[in-house]
């Protein structure tokens, strides 16, 4: 028997399904095992083999015949399917949940989405965008690896297997040496807001470790050292700290925490130190700030008073589906626009 084990099983079963129907060796009119035998072999429940076999004949990957079973139709595929690679299954967060969201409220008539796991991994990126392209994807969304971002080899790969044929739109993180469309976020303001928020209320001793994508970490620091300079005060250096490895920045957040007002990260590694940031706050008794960057999941891990610089989740996925449903139609008439668009929203 095989077991999914996941925070998310019925995605991931629709993951698994979806690339043994697109693998080389099957073709169209092979049935697929009934749901009984499915839901036997991955330990699921009848119902959620049901759904992940509806969403796949929406995507026209499969054809439902009554007192027949469900048979494999690559051929059948929507005229204007949209892959989707976002998820990666075993560590889905709100901002991908959000993503997801903007593009599913955008979406145009006649327009299908087919997801698909990244695993944060560029191999498994290039493999899943090879599958979405035989099974007829017209245009692909994809959110890129965090760490380590990916290098121009890994592009050039990506590039073959794309080679100009349908339009991409990359979230977060631009990806060098590849030509398409960039959906990022600016996080200027926000910091900003919220340095200059501290420092005028007494608490200018302010540690942030920054942001594990670069583009993001160097917003971050200028909007720093600009509340700073507005507020005529001078900021410690030590108090700027680059992103690493958990246990290091644990073992930084020990040594300096005791001589800060506030800690500026993301909200995850809050919620990783949440032991740290109490314990601290229950010696002292005064009020640490934790200032958390993305979603609001680490506050009521968090004793002390919390800020959280909202993620426009939603706003991207938005931005990114009309970009790429634009770059569709004007291929569909022969037609390409020639320059990039990088669109960053303010937070």
């Amino acid at each position: 028997m095989r077991r999914i084990t996941s925070l998310s099983i019925s995605k991931q079963f629709y993951s698994i399904l979806k690339k043994g129907i697109l693998d080389a060796g099957s073709k169209d009119g092979d049935k697929l095992p009934s749901i009984r035998a499915l839901a036997a072999e991955y330990n699921l429940s009848k119902t959620t083999v049901s759904s992940a076999i509806a969403i796949l004949e929406n995507e026209g990957l499969v054809e439902a015949i009554q007192g027949k079973g469900v048979f494999i139709k690559k051929n059948g595929v929507k005229e204007k399917l949209i892959g989707v690679m976002l998820y990666n299954f075993q560590e889905e967060t709100k901002v991908e949940a959000g993503i997801l969201n903007g593009i599913q409220k955008n979406l145009g008539t006649g327009y299908f989405l087919s997801m698909m796991d990244t695993a944060n991994d560029m191999d498994i990126i290039c493999r899943n965008a090879n599958h979405l392209i035989n099974a007829g994807a017209k245009g692909l969304i994809i959110l890129p690896p965090k760490c380590p971002e990916a290098d121009e080899k890994d592009i050039e790969k990506l590039n073959q297997i794309i080679d100009s044929k349908i339009p991409v739109s990359f979230l977060l993180r631009d990806v060098e040496y590849f030509r398409s469309d960039f959906v990022a976020v600016d996080y200027s303001n926000a910091t900003y807001e919220v340095v200059d928020y501290l420092i005028k209320n007494g608490k200018a001793r302010i540690a942030l470790i920054k942001h594990d994508y670069q583009v993001f970490a160097l917003q971050e620091v200028d909007a720093y050292k600009k509340a700073f300079y507005d507020n005529n005060c001078i900021y410690d250096s030590k108090y700027l700290h680059d992103w690493g490895d958990v246990k290091e920045m644990r073992a930084y957040l020990k040594e300096i925490i005791s001589e800060t007002d506030a800690l500026i990260t993301s909200s995850h590694l809050i919620h990783n130190m949440k032991d740290i940031i109490n314990r601290e706050q229950a010696s002292r008794g005064d009020k640490l700030y934790a200032v958390g960057i993305n979603n609001d999941v680490f506050e009521e891990a968090i004793n002390g008073p919390t800020i959280t610089i909202n993620f426009p989740a939603e706003k991207i996925g938005e931005v990114a589906i009309k970009l790429l449903m634009d770059r569709m139609e004007l291929n569909e008439i022969g037609r390409k626009r020639k320059e990039v668009v990088e669109a960053y929203i303010k937070v």
